[in-house]
């Protein structure tokens, strides 16, 4: 799985496919795992139910391990370190993203 930001509205976004083969070319976090609580699994290309309170950490013992919090002490109380709001973008590809941003 591969992470990346959103060049326009910084939000993160994994990927299931590399994002470069679908042209991006900021930067990108490759070979990441993304844990998140069973009500937050929709299909691929679907976000996740927004909850104002959900947020992704980074765990401060492994970079490349993220997991999906129901609160900010709860990330926290895990060792892990806040990386934004929970916005529930897990898509195939960078492609599959972009068209869904775009409502197509």
């Amino acid at each position: 799985m591969y992470l990346l930001f959103d060049p326009e509205t910084s939000l993160p976004v994994f990927t299931e496919g590399d994002p470069r083969d679908d042209g991006f070319e900021g930067p990108i976090k490759p070979n990441v795992t993304l844990d998140r609580p069973q009500d937050d699994q929709p299909q691929l290309g679907h976000p996740a139910v927004a909850d104002d309170q959900r947020c992704l950490g980074v765990s401060n013992q492994d970079e490349s391990r993220y997991r999906v919090f129901d609160s900010l002490d709860e990330c926290e109380n895990a060792d892990f370190r806040f990386v934004s709001a929970w916005q529930g973008h897990v898509y195939e590809s960078w492609d599959d993203y972009s068209r869904a941003k775009l409502g197509l």
